[in-house]
């Protein structure tokens, strides 16, 4: 029963590495570029739970991915997490098994469900 939810858990959703929290998978980022840059924002939230632009643009840097336009950065980090004062981006997550999403209710509230 456990390896049936999981094989459906990981169909619509990706683990946050070291974490055991899931985020939504997407498919509106069409761009490679794109795609690569929210992994890497989905990699710095397995260290961190609150992230800042620099955070990211240093992993980003550091393993080579291109910068993208800051509307696309917004748009990556406002699927992936919710802002606060000081540009702080907390992550908002699917509850994996055994974890604690911080966040999980602003995921569940804001997942796009409509299928556009």
């Amino acid at each position: 029963m456990y390896q049936l939810v999981m094989q459906s858990v990981n169909q619509v959703a990706m683990e946050v590495p070291g974490r055991g929290l899931y985020v939504l998978k997407t498919s509106r980022l069409v761009d490679d570029v794109h795609q690569d840059y929210r992994k890497v924002v989905i990699k710095c939230f397995g260290s961190k739970v609150t992230l800042k632009k620099k955070d990211v643009k240093d992993a980003a840097a550091a393993g080579q991915v291109m910068e993208v336009k800051q509307q696309v950065y917004n748009k990556i980090m406002k699927e992936l997490a919710i802002t606060s004062k000081g540009g702080n981006w907390t992550l908002k997550t699917l509850v994996g098994p055994g974890g604690a999403g911080a966040g999980a209710a602003a995921a569940s509230s804001s997942a796009d469900t409509s299928g556009t």
